[in-house]
């Protein structure tokens, strides 16, 4: 199984707010992920593939991150950039051979077991609870009322959406590729289709969604098609994906056995875990520290 990363970098470069700077308070942090992340899975696996544009392709071989291949498809993509996760589901579509994706804010300190390198879909973990639900309850109704096409399996999950669950894709992939080609593809038409043109431009004009942490509509569904998206493809398909984390600990880390970590959401803009990001990069990649210092300390 090849391991992937992919960055689109027009959200990264264009939008403000949650998405901007991949989340991160500075550059420099972005980076200092991205290549701890790299370090985690290179020469572990047959191959390293990077999917992303001009800009990240620059940036990367700059930085000298000996990827085994390094595409630059996203730089064709023409969706507006409120659907930050749109280069992943591109950078799935293209794969000819089992893969994992890993985001490049989270660390895969270990070898995946086999019971993943085996699995037709796997991903981080699941999210059932009330306080996983609320991110995606509103979002998913505006999908639900205002794409008239959906296919049917979207009509499984009741309108409080209180039954059915999410798969986080910090981590995602498997071995079954026509499934996840059809997952992938299905969700850059509801964000690209022409006929969906005026719908979106209508939502990215609105602010936030009333249950959503400050989410924008538009990124809100773009959280749905991901991680909403792929369960429902795998019901239907009578499979049941796999996850990294099989029991979280209760306060939602993860058992420090598996060797994984995520920074999600505001964790990567807290000095705690910034701190810690750069003591592991400085002891673990001083050289790569030293070269991200120089070229984005400045910025922040």
């Amino acid at each position: 199984m090849n391991a992937l990363h992919s960055f689109w970098f027009k959200p990264f470069l264009e939008t403000q707010g949650s998405r901007s700077l991949g989340g991160f308070s500075a550059p420099r942090y972005f980076w200092y992920s991205w290549v701890l992340s790299f370090n985690t899975i290179y020469n572990r696996y047959p191959k390293t593939i990077l999917v992303t544009d001009k800009f990240g392709r620059a940036e990367v071989e700059r930085l000298g991150l000996p990827y085994d291949e390094i595409h630059s498809d996203l730089e064709e993509l023409q969706i507006r950039p409120g659907f930050w996760n749109a280069g992943k589901f591109l950078a799935y579509a293209i794969q000819k051979e089992p893969f994992f994706h890993l985001d490049i804010d989270a660390f895969m300190w270990n070898v995946l077991p086999e019971r993943l390198l085996q699995a037709s879909v796997f991903g981080q973990s699941v999210e059932r609870e009330e306080k996983h639900r609320i991110y995606y309850r509103d979002a998913l109704k505006v999908v639900r009322s205002r794409i008239p096409d959906l296919p049917a399996r979207w009509g499984t999950l009741n309108s409080e959406y209180t039954n059915g669950y999410a798969l986080n894709c910090g981590i995602f992939g498997g071995t079954n590729l026509p499934l996840i080609q059809e997952y992938a593809n299905e969700a850059l038409d509801f964000m690209n289709a022409p006929r969906y043109a005026a719908l979106w431009q209508e939502l990215a004009s609105r602010t936030a969604l009333p249950t959503g942490g400050g989410m924008g509509i538009v990124e809100g569904c773009a959280m749905v098609f991901e991680q909403l998206g792929i369960v429902l493809r795998c019901e239907e398909a009578g499979i049941t994906p796999q996850v990294l984390i099989e029991q979280p600990l209760p306060d939602d880390s993860y058992p420090p056995e598996l060797g994984y970590t995520h920074l999600i959401s505001v964790s990567k803009r807290l000095p705690l875990y910034l701190n810690a990001l750069e003591a592991r990069i400085a002891r673990d990649l001083p050289n790569y520290k030293q070269l991200i210092d120089q070229i984005y300390g400045s910025q922040g």
